[in-house]
């Protein structure tokens, strides 16, 4: 059971990468045609999994924008094909299914549960219908809290996670 919590802990995290950090192909031509910004692509190999038999060793494009290089920005898809290694071959989540929707300037993600995550560029959000329902696995039977954190800094101020 310990791959199952990596697993859930790879994807808490690759959705909060994603949360802070998309540029898709229409951000990227964007930025580089207006001239207000530098982007640059750098290939690395991600190696996650736990066993030889379920290890991801490929390599992903992740973009810095001006000059920034501690923080990644990743492709929605190559994003999704993460998860999907993740809950699939990690997680055993045969039942796992994740569709990519483009509308407008935004990016809705569905789960195979009809969970989604929206992805709103045009007013700086990220909303979820549910955030657990959205991460769980398909075959959990309860929605236990997947955010452990209180999400507020020492005066009370949303950290990184604001709940509506």
């Amino acid at each position: 059971m310990r791959t199952n919590r990596v697993a859930q802990r790879v994807s808490l995290l690759l959705a909060l990468v994603l949360a802070i950090s998309y540029a898709g192909p229409a951000t990227v031509a964007a930025a580089e045609n207006t001239g207000s910004h530098s982007i640059v692509e750098r290939t690395y190999v991600t190696y996650i999994g736990g066993d030889a038999d379920d290890t991801l060793n490929e390599q992903v494009p992740l973009y810095f924008i001006d000059g920034v290089d501690d923080l990644p920005y990743v492709e929605i898809s190559d994003w999704a094909e993460l998860m999907y290694f993740v809950n699939v071959e990690c997680n055993q989540d045969k039942g796992y299914g994740l569709n990519i929707e483009y509308v407008d300037d935004s990016v809705i993600l569905e789960r195979e549960s009809e969970y989604t995550m929206k992805l709103d560029f045009r007013n700086d959000k990220l909303v979820f219908e549910d955030y657990d329902a959205f991460m769980h696995n398909s075959n959990d039977t309860t929605l236990i809290d997947l955010v452990f954190e209180s999400g507020t800094d020492e005066n009370g101020t949303a950290d990184l996670i604001q709940r509506d």
